[in-house]
């Protein structure tokens, strides 16, 4: 499976909602300057899990089956999407991605009796990200939601929600409906600013922050949006 450049979320922030109104501003301020100054934390957050090759094989291309682990039960994904999950004690159960293109960036998390997979399509001239979610007894598809781009990033979980990033674009989702409260697309523009992909994702007063950096003009932008609203506005 090629390799994706996906993102990392690096920080977590969780500060009182009490702050003064320019609380947000002078935390992402202080992230610009620089992101190892502000203390995180991780208050009913949780991560999707990435799917990786195996421990000690290289990923060698377009082809590479790709593993996971979540709570005591292992999955293999595989390029064309099928989906194996294996528990002790129990029978192999097999599930199959919605889609008809090759798997390259996978993630999963659980919500209730629902398997959540994260991932990225492609047919090495086009594709996406897509979220679906699977009932964990029937292996059927409940939902399928579009994640819009390339460049996928680790979502970031608060019990039914999923903060989603691909490349210009973030969204908040339901989980119980594969619906969007709020979503941003059409984010990336390489000399406005660097929305190509995501590196962390943070929690200040009532506001959500996606940060970018641009590693090659150590330049941070930052996406700060209300989570009530979805209104939004780009600090760079």
């Amino acid at each position: 499976m090629k390799k994706n450049i996906s993102l990392a979320v690096v920080s977590l922030i969780w500060l009182s909602c009490n702050h003064e109104p320019d609380k947000t501003i002078a935390v992402v301020d202080t992230i610009h300057k620089d992101i190892s100054a502000v203390k995180s934390t991780t208050l009913g957050i949780t991560y999707a899990v990435l799917a990786k090759v195996k421990s000690g094989r290289i990923a060698t291309g377009d082809e590479d089956t790709v593993y996971a682990s979540l709570n005591n039960i292992d999955f293999t994904i595989y390029p064309d999407g099928n989906i194996e999950e294996f528990k002790k004690g129990s029978p192999k159960v097999s599930y199959k991605l919605s889609t008809n293109k090759r798997v390259e960036t996978a993630f999963i998390s659980f919500y209730r009796n629902n398997l959540i997979v994260y991932y990225t399509e492609t047919d090495s001239e086009s594709g996406g990200s897509v979220v679906e979610s699977f009932d964990t007894a029937t292996q059927k598809l409940n939902w399928k939601a579009r994640a819009y781009g390339f460049n996928l990033g680790n979502p970031v979980i608060k019990t039914n929600i999923a903060y989603i990033s691909t490349i210009g674009f973030v969204g908040k989702l339901n989980l119980e409906t594969g619906k969007y409260y709020w979503k941003h697309e059409n984010l990336y523009d390489r000399d406005i600013y660097a929305f190509n992909q995501f590196d962390s994702v943070l929690f200040v007063d009532h506001n959500v922050i996606f940060i970018s950096k641009r590693t090659t003009q150590k330049i941070t932008d930052s996406i700060i949006v209300n989570d009530a609203t979805g209104k939004f506005e780009v600090k760079k």
